[in-house]
């Protein structure tokens, strides 16, 4: 009998994709994969908070990626370990157990909750302070 790959997996797995942004101040056009984004630290008021980011390179408008502070950190790690285990174990998802993959969309999800409340809560902040160590 032939293993089945689970379902789930392809919707968990990353695509990659073109993705071209046009930039609100000069409206050039480039493309994501063009460019290499840039990490910086920020402290906000105690809490360091790492940003990764592009610059248009028109005008060089920042464009926030993600940012990260302890917690998001470790989120990461965990999803990062857990998908190295499912893909060293069950060949890119391949047979993986419910469970496991459940375990995966969980952290997933926490990720996205922690990312959602990061920019809102901080990307002003870190933004109005990487714009103005560019200059």
């Amino acid at each position: 009998m032939e293993a089945q790959k689970n379902p789930d997996w392809d919707k968990i797995k990353k695509e990659k994709r073109m993705v071209t942004i046009e930039c609100d101040a000069c409206k050039k056009h480039f493309a994501v994969e063009d460019i290499v984004p840039e990490t910086e630290t920020v402290d906000v008021k105690g809490n360091t908070i790492i940003a990764d980011f592009w610059r248009c390179p028109g005008c060089g408008k920042l464009y926030v990626i993600m940012l990260k502070d302890r917690r998001m950190r470790i989120k990461l790690q965990q999803q990062q370990d857990l998908l190295y285990k499912v893909q060293r174990k069950y060949k890119d998802g391949a047979n993986a157990p419910e469970s496991l993959l459940k375990q995966v969309r969980k952290i997933k999800l926490e990720i996205d909750d922690l990312e959602f409340n990061l920019k809102n809560t901080y990307l002003e902040i870190v933004t109005a302070q990487l714009q103005k160590g560019a200059e």
